[in-house]
């Protein structure tokens, strides 16, 4: 069997970003369809609330942290140190977009959760707007980061470009 890589293109990383927002946007609409108990929330949704909010301030926390585990156990820190290898330009983006895939999803389990909760009846509405903000937030919080590492594969790209013309 024959191993086929894809190549990858800074929109393809802003797809991938532009999808998980776009999922909290599906949720609002999901959620208008859900019907709610009427009268006073229940203990357990205030419980729910305060676990989901816990949860998601983690998560913000782990998602923020998990691409720099990914990104420094990629092959250019395996490689021995006597013969260092750089990092392509395509290489540096398929490792990015794995770690916007893990750092996103991290962050959308939140909204998710929370649609699960508010279709059991654990959650009341406003509680689940509330973790929907929450996690829009946070998503566009990572923003920046994907346009700093597609900024750095363009630099790369045109390095690797100079290199060539070069040769």
């Amino acid at each position: 069997m024959e191993s086929r890589e894809e190549r990858i293109s800074p929109l393809t990383v802003w797809v991938i970003h532009g999808a998980f927002l776009m999922a909290i946007v599906s949720y609002v609409f999901i959620s208008s369809f859900l019907s709610q108990p009427t009268g006073e929330p229940p203990i357990e949704s205030r419980v729910a609330f305060m676990a989901l909010l816990l949860l998601a301030v983690v998560q913000l926390g782990v998602a923020w942290w998990i691409p720099k585990v990914i990104l420094s156990a990629g092959p250019t820190s395996a490689a021995p140190s006597s013969s260092p290898k750089e990092e392509s330009a395509e290489d540096f983006l398929r490792r990015r977009q794995s770690a916007v895939v893990v750092s996103d999803a991290i962050v959308e389990a939140t909204a998710v959760l929370s649609l699960a909760a508010l279709n059991i009846g654990s959650l009341q509405k406003g509680q689940f707007y509330v973790l929907l903000a929450m996690t829009l937030a946070f998503l566009l919080i990572l923003t920046p980061r994907v346009k700093g590492w597609i900024d750095e594969y363009e630099d790369l790209k045109r390095k690797e470009a100079t290199r060539a013309a070069a040769r």
